[in-house]
């Protein structure tokens, strides 16, 4: 009787390790001693019904080799022979996948021990949801930030207590809309998110699943729209890395422009259409490229969910990132020359003294100047005095 029973929960083991199948993206460019540990910690799973799928980027190194020095056939590897956008390299991997439920890591990443089983258990627990969402532990490796020399860890998000809950279609509708306000209320990072087969089809009928500079910016927005149910689990499944070679490295040390030569991105602007390019400061590109990637959004389901665009939202998320990285007189410039000559009207107004707000707060260095001493009249008469002068465009 004992033997029966063994024989049968053997047999319900293998029969459940088969029912799911887990896709991990794992997009790729001159970055093989990283990769390795991605794909470690795949090899590590207690759970065996997975693919990965490698999507070499046109790298220099010999990447298809290590891949078989595994002799691994869960394992696909396709190699560019032409530089790509990352936006392009992620579209590559994520319609190879052949998985139930997907997750896109960069190579710099890892799963926790018992990823694939964890996961498991709360999508059938809970009647497979079409999207499934998570905390993550950040790493730097040392030498990403003078702040931590020695890198360090740190969690992402963090809740009373461990569990699983849905998302209500109204709060994550809500989200989306914080999000094109510039105001991010979750991570768009996409080691955030297992998505099910049906949300990925689902995300198809729009286009491509990733479209825009920032991919994981419009994925994520769309997913968290359109997905019927969205499971948040409160414990940490991923790591997220961030090495001197990761995009998070150009973007921590004021190096956004590098960055985006790193993803092939650097005429983000130009391919833009006239229409949004024209408002776009070239001094703010997390929130530039941002913007066009919250306009694919837009584009998408603006009549479905009566989605717009914040372009006073956006110029404010400017003015708070070159008063972060400037001193007050640079940031000042940078806003007559670049920021003010493409808005108009009550708007310019606005964001001129928003400018005076936030740089009083940032830049120490200058007399604190309380709001009753603003002189509003004044200013916008001064605004008006620079357009006649010809230092702001009208």
């Amino acid at each position: 009787m004992f033997s029966l029973l063994m024989i049968l929960y053997l047999r319900y083991i293998i029969l459940r390790g088969l029912s799911l199948k887990f896709s991990v993206l794992l997009p790729t460019k001159n970055r093989l001693e990283l990769l390795k540990f991605a794909i470690e910690s795949v090899f590590e799973q207690d759970y065996e019904n997975w693919e990965i799928i490698v999507a070499d980027n046109c790298s220099e190194e010999n990447i298809n080799e290590y891949i078989n020095s595994l002799s691994d056939k869960r394992i696909i590897y396709t190699r560019s022979d032409v530089p790509l956008t990352v936006t392009e390299n992620w579209n590559v991997a994520n319609n190879l996948a052949r998985g139930d439920y997907i997750i896109m890591m960069g190579d710099d990443d890892a799963l926790f021990p018992g990823f694939f089983t964890k996961a498991l258990n709360h999508i059938e627990a809970f009647s497979h949801p079409d999207l499934v969402t998570f905390p993550a532990y950040g790493y730097l490796s040392p030498g990403v930030l003078n702040l931590f020399p020695q890198g360090g860890a740190f969690l992402t998000r963090s809740y009373p207590s461990a569990g699983a809950f849905f998302l209500e279609k109204d709060y994550r509708s809500n989200l989306v809309r914080s999000s094109l306000n510039f105001h991010f209320l979750f991570g768009f990072n996409m080691q955030f998110f297992l998505y099910s087969k049906r949300i990925l089809n689902k995300m198809l009928e729009y286009g491509d699943f990733y479209q825009g500079p920032y991919p994981d910016y419009y994925a994520a927005n769309m997913m968290m729209f359109l997905a019927e149910t969205v499971l948040q689990l409160t414990s940490p499944m991923v790591v997220i890395g961030t090495t001197p070679k990761s995009y998070g490295y150009y973007y921590h040390n004021n190096k956004e422009s590098l960055g985006m030569a790193f993803h092939n991105e650097s005429d983000y602007i130009k391919k833009a259409p006239a229409i949004i390019a024209n408002l776009l400061c070239s001094k703010s590109i997390i929130n530039s490229a941002a913007l066009l990637s919250f306009k694919c959004v837009v584009d998408k389901l603006g009549e479905e969910a009566t989605f717009k665009l914040n372009i006073e939202a956006y110029n404010k998320a400017v003015v708070r990132d070159v008063c972060k990285n400037n001193r007050y007189f640079k940031s000042l410039f940078i806003l007559l020359k670049d920021i003010l000559p493409k808005v108009s009207g009550e708007i310019k107004f606005k964001i001129f003294i928003y400018f005076l707000r936030v740089s009083l707060t940032i830049d120490r260095s200058l007399p604190f100047i309380k709001d009753e001493d603003i002189d509003y009249t004044n200013i916008l008469s001064f605004i008006k005095s620079l357009e006649e002068k010809g230092v702001i465009c009208a």
